[in-house]
C-alpha cells in the first residue's frame, strides 16, 4: 500500500473513531454538559442580535451551519419539517409552500380532529410534541378546514421575534433548546404553508 493510501486510510479511521467516542459521550451526562453549552452558545448570540440587530461574519457562519443541519438530518424525522425550514430560511423567498400529504393525512392528531369536526368547521389546532413529533417540527400550530370532500390545512410560519419562544430540538441522545428568534439572524421571509387531499 503506497503512502497516500495508507495516509488516507488512517486519516478515515481515526475519524470514525473521533465520532464514535463523540457518540457515546453524548449519552453520558457528559453529553447534557454539551446540550447546555451548545444552547447557551446559539442563544447567547440570538439575544444579542436581538437587542443590536448585527452578527459577525463567524457568527453568520455557525448560523448558516445550524439551520443547514437542521434542514438536512431534520429530514430523517420529519421531511415536511424540513422542508418548511428550507422555505423559510433560503429557498422560498416568500411564496407559499404546499406540502405532500402523504403522512399528513395520517397524522393521528389531524385524523383525531377531523373525527370530531362537522363539514364546513374551520379549527385552530394546536398540540404537544409528544402527540405527533413529525407532524409538530412542521406546523404546530396549524389551521384545519373540513370541506364536503377535501380538508385543507394551512399556517402562516413567521417565527417569534423576542427572545421567550423556544424549540427543543431533539436529536436522540439530548435535545437542544433553541430560540425561535434565531431563525431572524438568517433575514427569512414568512410565508404560507398548504396541505390538502380529497377523501
Amino acid at each position: 500500500m503506497n503512502k497516500s493510501r495508507r495516509w488516507l486510510r488512517n486519516l478515515m479511521l481515526g475519524s470514525l473513531v473521533c465520532i464514535g467516542l463523540f457518540i457515546a459521550m453524548l449519552a453520558t451526562p457528559l453529553g447534557r454538559v454539551f446540550d447546555r453549552a451548545i444552547s447557551g452558545h446559539y442563544n447567547g448570540m440570538t439575544v444579542r442580535y436581538l437587542r443590536d440587530g448585527k452578527l459577525s461574519w463567524g457568527e453568520r457562519v455557525q448560523f448558516i451551519a445550524l439551520y443547514k443541519l437542521i434542514a438536512y438530518a431534520g429530514y430523517v424525522v420529519s421531511p415536511e419539517g424540513s422542508a418548511v425550514i428550507s422555505h423559510f430560511l433560503w429557498e422560498g423567498k416568500g411564496k407559499d409552500l404546499y406540502l405532500t400529504n402523504t403522512y399528513i393525512r395520517t397524522s393521528p392528531v389531524i385524523t383525531e380532529q377531523l373525527a370530531t369536526m362537522k363539514v364546513g368547521e374551520v379549527r385552530r389546532v394546536s398540540f404537544k410534541m409528544a402527540a405527533d413529533y413529525r407532524l409538530a417540527c412542521a406546523l404546530n400550530p396549524l389551521n384545519l378546514r373540513k370541506e364536503k370532500d377535501r380538508v385543507v390545512i394551512w399556517q402562516r410560519i413567521v417565527f417569534a421575534h423576542e427572545n421567550r419562544t423556544y424549540t427543543r430540538l431533539e436529536y436522540g441522545l439530548g435535545s437542544i433548546l433553541l430560540l425561535d428568534a434565531a431563525t431572524h439572524t438568517l433575514k427569512p421571509t414568512p410565508f404560507t404553508a398548504y396541505c390538502s387531499w380529497n377523501y
